[in-house]
């Protein structure tokens, strides 16, 4: 509700700043999520409202995290609605398989009847409020040559994940305000803007769910919308992270990035790092630069060498990246899952030494290695045999062969 603001009996709503009558908790719209949203205390206005779409900061009640909660304004006829929630179950369903991705607390849409009708609401975890961008151009901070690879890698990462889907996703708008943290103090890399929305509407290959969500001084325009144009916008990225400079400056012809300017104003020690990005090579093993100038390998959450696996039918299966073993991935397998009590049975995850198999604990007695339920983080080797699923619900165990686990 909006009156005038030479009323001296309205005020500033204290949720999205917009004039109310002082003797009510919150104006209308506001006032609807509070209502709607019985397990979030709604804190604050994450940002100002954008068409059919606000965002608020908030507090789950159940557990006392502090999230952020994205809604729509009810009315479902309004096209950017449909976009929302399009990629919202989007960003729901990958970011179950890449930790560089928003994690997803629900995305549901609620049914009940209000002045508002029903209305979509995304719920995702609070990161820092910093992006990138204000990192380095307003607080002046640089990423030290071991933070500037933690943050190629956990944007590769998840850039690998959105474009291995058929069709494959384009970010198409990766740019230094893109790019969040879960914490002021490190710098592991969260990709934003898929929850937008932006450009999802025609859902043809290639979704573009960011292409115009993050506008802004850095962005770089006149980009491609495929994946090879969202290596070129990490390239850039990692350019600003390291030197301070605006992607922007690397305009050459047609406003694209001149790759020769970009390779040469990088350190040595991630020249050929970002040369093989720009190849469409993987990057996410690089190793850490040592004291004399070569590599030292870390903890880097990935094995040297990719997981293979056996399938029942004799094909192999290799992995390269933390992999869920999850329902989908069962069925595209021929396994039944549907007694299975949790969406993810396990991980396949690479750590320093090896690969290792990591059961999903909220799911215990599904499943086994050699024949033997797993409880905690167990390495693999070759001749191991995986098998998901509980007999007494009727679900037949579908042996998986590793064939290797270096």
């Amino acid at each position: 509700m909006t009156t005038s603001a030479r009323d001296p009996k309205t005020g500033p709503c204290p949720y999205c700043w917009n004039e109310t009558r002082l003797t009510e908790a919150a104006c209308v719209v506001c006032a609807e999520s509070l209502h709607v949203l019985d397990r979030f205390r709604l804190t604050g206005l994450a940002h100002a409202p954008d068409g059919a779409v606000q965002r608020w900061h908030a507090e789950d009640l159940m557990t006392g995290a502090l999230v952020t909660v994205t809604a729509t304004d009810g009315l479902g006829t309004h096209r950017p609605e449909t976009e929302f929630e399009a990629a919202a179950r989007l960003l729901e369903h990958l970011s179950a398989e890449c930790p560089s991705l928003p994690r997803v607390l629900t995305a549901t849409r609620e049914r009940r009847t209000t002045a508002l009708g029903a209305r979509f609401v995304l719920v995702t975890e609070r990161l820092a409020p910093a992006t990138l961008w204000r990192r380095i151009e307003h607080d002046g901070a640089r990423p030290t040559a071991d933070d500037a690879l933690v943050l190629l890698r956990g944007l590769a990462s998840g850039l690998a994940v959105l474009h291995g889907r058929l069709p494959p996703v384009v970010h198409g708008d990766l740019a230094p305000s893109a790019v969040g943290f879960r914490s002021d103090t490190t710098w592991e890399p969260v990709l934003l803007g898929l929850e937008t929305g932006a450009g999802l509407a025609a859902m043809a290959p290639p979704i573009t769910p960011a292409a115009v969500a993050y506008a802004s001084p850095e962005r770089l325009a006149a980009l491609p919308l495929t994946p090879e144009g969202d290596r070129v916008s990490l390239a850039a990225v990692l350019y600003f992270a390291v030197t301070g400079t605006p992607p922007t400056a690397l305009r050459g012809p047609g406003q694209g990035v001149d790759r020769t300017r970009l390779i040469e104003g990088l350190p040595d020690w991630l020249r050929s790092h970002v040369d093989r990005l720009l190849d469409g090579d993987s990057v996410l093993g690089v190793g850490l630069p040592g004291p004399s100038g070569g590599t030292a390998e870390r903890s880097t959450g990935r094995a040297a060498a990719p997981l293979v696996i056996a399938r029942p039918d004799g094909s192999e299966l290799a992995m390269s990246l933390p992999t869920p073993l999850t329902r989908r991935l069962l069925r595209s397998l021929g396994n039944e899952t549907r007694f299975l009590d949790s969406e993810q049975q396990a991980l396949f995850e690479p750590r320093e030494d090896g690969w290792y198999l990591v059961p999903n604990t909220s799911a215990p007695n599904e499943t086994l290695l050699n024949g033997e339920t797993v409880w905690t983080g167990t390495r693999l080797k070759a001749g191991d045999v995986v098998a998901v699923g509980r007999a007494a619900k009727g679900v037949a165990k579908l042996p998986l062969r590793v064939v290797s686990a270096v």
